[in-house]
C-alpha cells in the first residue's frame, strides 16, 4: 500500500505483506486506486478483491480465473444435512439468549416455563429445520409481546408485522433489519462466503439466505435495543412518520446518523474477551462463520450481549 510523501518526490510506503500472506484484499471507500499491477499481482496469487462503501456495503469484486473463493463457495454448496442444522441451531440459540437477556435487562417479567425460557434446551433436541424453525417463531411471538413493554408509553405493535409494517415500531424495526442485513451480506462478503447460500433460511433467487442466517442473533442483541433506543430517548416521535408508517425525510436523515454512531459504539465480545464495535462484531461472526464453514472449528460460536 502507498500513498503521496509530505515532499511529493513519489509515492511513500506506509506499509508492506507478504503476498503469500495475503487471502483476501477488502477495499473501503471511493477514490481509492487499485493499480493494474496490484490487479495482476491479486490473479497471479489467486487473491480476490471486495470492494466496499465507507460503512461496508458490497460494490463489486475481482476474481482470478482460479480462486480459492470457488473451493471455500464448493464447501458452502456441500455442506451435509446435519452440519447445516448444527449452524442454524447455534445461530438461533444465539437469538433467544440475546432475546432471553434483553427482556430480563429490562426488567420485563419472563416465565421459568415460556417458551422463550425453555427455547434453548429445545433447540439442542430439534431433529430438523422445520422443528427448529417452529421454535424460533414461537419464541419470536412471544418475545414481541415481552418487547412493547420496554418502550415508553405511547408506542405499542400488534405483534410483528413487515409488509407494510402495520405501526410505528414495526416500521423502525423492518428498517433497522434492513440495514442490519446489508451489514450481515457485506461482513461475509469480506470473508468470501457466498452471501445466498444459507443454512437455516430457505434459499431462493435474489435471497441473501446465509446474510439473514447471520443476522439472527444480531436481531435481538443490536436491532431491537437500538430501535428502543431511538424512541425512549424521543430522537423519533410519531410525528416523524407518514401516513404510510414511513420516516419523513428529515427523520430518516436522523436516523442514519443514529444507526451509524451506533454501529460505531464499542462493545465487549463476551466469548472472546474482546472490545469491538459493534460492526467489528459482525465482521467477527462472518469469520467465525468461515471456519466453521471449512471445518477450522468444531462447533460456531454464537454472539452473545452480556448477562
Amino acid at each position: 500500500m502507498s500513498g503521496s510523501n509530505e515532499t511529493g518526490s513519489g509515492p511513500e510506503t506506509i506499509g508492506s505483506y507478504p503476498v503469500k500472506k495475503i487471502e483476501t484484499i477488502n477495499v473501503f471507500g471511493r477514490g481509492v486506486d487499485v493499480t493494474s499491477g496490484t490487479i495482476a499481482a491479486a490473479a497471479n496469487h489467486d487473491t480476490p478483491i471486495n470492494f466496499f462503501t465507507m460503512h461496508g456495503r458490497h460494490r463489486g469484486h475481482f476474481r482470478p480465473d482460479d480462486t480459492s473463493v470457488a473451493v471455500l463457495h464448493t464447501q458452502q454448496h456441500t455442506l451435509d444435512s446435519d452440519t447445516r442444522l448444527e449452524i442454524a441451531k447455534r445461530l438461533v440459540l444465539g437469538k433467544v439468549v440475546n432475546a432471553h437477556r434483553y427482556v430480563k435487562r429490562k426488567t420485563v417479567a419472563v416465565d421459568d416455563a415460556s417458551p422463550l425460557a425453555t427455547a434453548p434446551r429445545r433447540i439442542q433436541t430439534a431433529d430438523s429445520a422445520e422443528e427448529l424453525r417452529g421454535i424460533e417463531g414461537e419464541t419470536a411471538r412471544q418475545y414481541f409481546g415481552l418487547y412493547e413493554q420496554t418502550l415508553r408509553d405511547g408506542w405499542s405493535m400488534d405483534g410483528r408485522s413487515r409488509r407494510p409494517p402495520g405501526d410505528h415500531v414495526n416500521s423502525l424495526l423492518s428498517l433497522t433489519y434492513t440495514f442490519l442485513r446489508n451489514e450481515c451480506e457485506g461482513a461475509l462478503r469480506q470473508v468470501n462466503l457466498d452471501p445466498y447460500v444459507g443454512v437455516f433460511h430457505q434459499m431462493r433467487h435474489g435471497r441473501p439466505a446465509l446474510a439473514l442466517d447471520l443476522i439472527e442473533e444480531f436481531r435481538r442483541a443490536f436491532a431491537d435495543p437500538f430501535v428502543a433506543r431511538l424512541i425512549n430517548r424521543r430522537v423519533v416521535s410519531h410525528d416523524d412518520f407518514t401516513e404510510e408508517n414511513q420516516l419523513t425525510d428529515d427523520a430518516f436523515d436522523r436516523y442514519l446518523s443514529k444507526f451509524e454512531s451506533y454501529m460505531s459504539e464499542e462493545l465487549s465480545h463476551e466469548r472472546l474477551n474482546r472490545v469491538l464495535t459493534r460492526r467489528g462484531v459482525i465482521r467477527l461472526q462472518a469469520n467465525l462463520l468461515r471456519k466453521r464453514v471449512t471445518g477450522e472449528i468444531d462447533e460456531y460460536p454464537p454472539f452473545e450481549v452480556d448477562r
